[in-house]
């Protein structure tokens, strides 16, 4: 499909692009350069990563329910190309949430882009997975749900409800559903306790374990959160409730 590109340089290695395509057609995204070109394979996946997908289930064309994952990979093995992944997803009005994966399977071409593949409840599940360095880069979906999203590289661990004390600026990551909930906000967490301010009133909860929060009033589509640490000054949020108008934030001090 012929198309035309445009890019808004932020930096000399970021910034974002919009693709104008026959038959009126526009895609919007962002570019990272890429470190170590050529140079990638197996071991550039080593670390734990956290992961978040944004997606809408099929009918993709006519949908008005949304498709969302965090997570978690972890356990490499990079002469066997296997790895291990902790998710929650809600899909369509169904919350699927603190999901086990042992023995995914992955490739990584020596461009940096990877063949994913693993089992989840009896469905076979692929993606394809775009580095940009080792553990970090960009995921899309090769199933009905046209999921897209992004993972970073999770610092070292243990992390307690101590490990993300701070006021955090927040804001809802791209969403493909019009009825999506959007935030921006600033968002306190304090040992265990949360606060801040939205459209809908002041926010109050609490968190914990991998972890999850709950909250009032509802945000990300419902009262209940789950969340992973990428560091002490990074975390992806997204709302855990079985609703069909899901969606995910980026938490940063």
């Amino acid at each position: 499909m012929p198309g035309t590109f445009v890019f808004l340089m932020t930096t000399p290695t970021s910034g974002f692009v919009v693709a104008y395509y026959s038959g009126g057609v526009t895609l919007a995204g962002s570019v990272v350069s890429q470190a170590n070109t050529n140079g990638y394979g197996n071991s550039s996946l080593n670390a734990p990563f956290v992961l978040s997908m944004m997606g809408a289930p099929p009918p993709v064309c006519c949908t008005t329910a949304t498709d969302t994952t965090v997570g978690l990979a972890s356990g490499f093995n990079s002469g066997a190309g296997t790895f291990n992944l902790q998710l929650d997803n809600v899909s369509g009005g169904v919350a699927n949430l603190n999901q086990a994966v042992s023995g995914a399977t992955y490739s990584v071409a020596s461009n940096g882009r990877a063949s994913v593949s693993y089992n989840l409840g009896g469905n076979t599940e692929n993606y394809v997975y775009y580095l940009d360095k080792a553990n970090e880069g960009f995921i899309v979906g090769l199933g009905n749900s046209a999921e897209f999203g992004f993972f970073q590289a999770q610092s070292s661990g243990p992390f307690s409800t101590s490990s993300i004390n701070g006021t955090f600026v927040s804001g809802t990551l791209l969403t493909v559903d019009p009825t999506s909930p959007n935030l921006a906000t600033e968002i306190t967490l304090s040992n265990g306790n949360l606060s801040g301010n939205t459209p809908s009133g002041a926010l109050t909860g609490t968190y914990s374990g991998r972890g999850t929060a709950s909250v009032n009033p509802p945000v990300l589509g419902g009262n209940d959160l789950v969340f992973y640490v990428i560091g002490p000054d990074s975390v992806v949020v997204m709302g855990s409730d079985a609703t069909t108008s899901d969606a995910i934030t980026a938490m940063h001090l």
